[in-house]
């Protein structure tokens, strides 16, 4: 379907996958869902770029909830969908027919990190050693409680960069 629409769509095609998706695993994934994609199109007799609608791609979606479960149904269309807007920023296809369409719902309810109840809790904190003060974990952090860092050195400039914010100048060794 790509390469009945001419050189410049095919090479865009091909872009996608190699200037636009960088993780070799995602460019994996992605060849396969956009692949039975259009293998699948192609059995329901879709076999022009501009003639695939919504319909099509809602009906494909279903079709993958029954075989697969929601993530990876989520993970397909959302291949489908950066394809098509791929596509639209290159000037190769006018809409985008995976716009409309909606994933499965998928919550995750219990994360795979633990949570203590109250009893594990205290149990926790009662175990704690507090006899002896802990020591700073590294020289230097532990600072009296009057030092303060002098004005000129806080805030002096864009973080990392030393750079001034607009409308203020630098004073003290940050201006050198």
């Amino acid at each position: 379907m790509i390469a009945d629409l001419g050189g410049a769509a095919a090479l865009r095609f091909i872009d996608f996958f190699t200037a636009n998706i960088g993780d070799p695993n995602t460019r994996a994934a992605y060849g396969v869902a956009i692949h039975g994609f259009f293998r699948r199109l192609d059995q329901r007799g879709v076999s022009e770029l501009v003639a695939i609608r919504t319909r099509h791609v809602t009906a494909d979606v279903e079709m993958l909830t029954r075989s697969y479960r929601p993530p990876t149904v989520k993970e397909h269309l959302a291949a489908i969908r950066m394809l098509f807007d791929w596509l639209i920023t290159g000037q190769v296809i006018g809409q985008n027919p995976t716009a409309a369409v909606r994933g499965p719902k998928y919550v995750v309810k219990k994360g795979r990190t633990p949570v203590f109840d109250g009893d594990e809790a205290k149990k926790l904190l009662a175990s704690i050693d507090t006899r002896h003060r802990a020591r700073p974990a590294r020289p230097g952090t532990d600072r009296s409680p009057g030092l303060q860092l002098r004005p000129d050195f806080c805030g002096a400039g864009h973080e990392r960069r030393g750079l001034p914010r607009p409308g203020q100048t630098l004073v003290g060794p940050a201006a050198r």
